[in-house]
């Protein structure tokens, strides 16, 4: 999802008020009061159905992402094409647990927080962009 963690809590908590608020529960007329065993297990079941959607919509994605993440940095070697957080296309030169040093041009080599580096994705004939960006036609 494309939500912001602030929309999918706003969507989780108008999603259990809007359910909550439908129907009385079973066994129940509708002006009439539940009895506190009624009561307490519709609380717990819209409880455990709330963190159910806030799971789902807010944990469950960011998990995903961090894990992904995970794999990215140790999957990342050198030679690889990456793109530096600015936008900075580079080569990673080496690996070390608390930085990555990325070779921008020749001689020219940057160190970057590994959280600031994303893997380029090849062309179809096998070159990045930046490596068709740099050489000048006449």
């Amino acid at each position: 999802m494309f939500l912001s963690l602030k929309s999918r809590l706003i969507l989780c908590a108008s999603l259990a008020l809007t359910l909550a608020s439908c129907a009385p529960p079973p066994g129940q007329s509708a002006g009439g009061a539940p009895e506190p065993a009624q009561f307490i297990m519709q609380t717990v079941w819209y409880f455990l159905l709330g963190l159910g959607v806030v799971w789902m919509l807010v944990l469950r994605p960011e998990q995903q992402k961090r894990e992904e993440k995970e794999k990215f940095f140790k999957a990342l070697a050198k030679g690889d094409r990456v793109s530096v957080a600015g936008g900075i296309l580079g080569k990673v030169v080496s690996i070390k647990d608390d930085e990555v040093q990325v070779e921008v041009a020749q001689g020219v080599k940057l160190r970057v927080l590994p959280q600031a580096v994303a893997k380029i994705p090849e062309n179809a004939d096998g070159a990045a962009d930046s490596e068709k960006n740099t050489q000048v036609t006449k």
